[in-house]
């Protein structure tokens, strides 16, 4: 994405997971269809999403962020934490995208790509 269509919140973890609880709480999140297959794992369905993920988002801390790793994957904002409305070890990873800031959801499942468990 050219320099000039990135939003400014989209680089740092703080202000992306600050735009990602708004998104959520606004209902504006997307949702990348190669989440639908994991989400089971989490005991969610799709139509889960809109009630689960701004009590998510209001979960996750700061401190929870692992930075994306893996080349191949999408930029973003990872986070690994211990969620309290799903009780399990969470890995959530989004993006926030586009100069006016789109919200979208890359996974949301139990972290299993070797992140620090919780």
């Amino acid at each position: 994405m050219p320099a000039s269509r990135i939003h400014p919140d989209a680089r740092d973890p703080e202000r992306a997971l600050a735009q990602f609880r708004r998104a959520a709480k606004a209902g504006r999140i997307s949702a990348d269809p190669r989440i639908y297959g994991r989400l089971p794992e989490v005991g969610l369905s799709m139509a889960d999403l809109p009630d689960v993920l701004p009590k998510l988002a209001a979960e996750i801390r700061l401190e929870d962020y692992r930075p994306v790793k893996e080349e191949f994957d999408p930029p973003g904002h990872a986070f690994v934490f211990h969620s309290r409305v799903l009780r399990q070890a969470v890995y959530v990873k989004f993006r926030v995208e586009g100069r006016r800031p789109i919200v979208k959801l890359y996974s949301l499942h139990p972290p299993d790509y070797g992140e620090e468990r919780v």
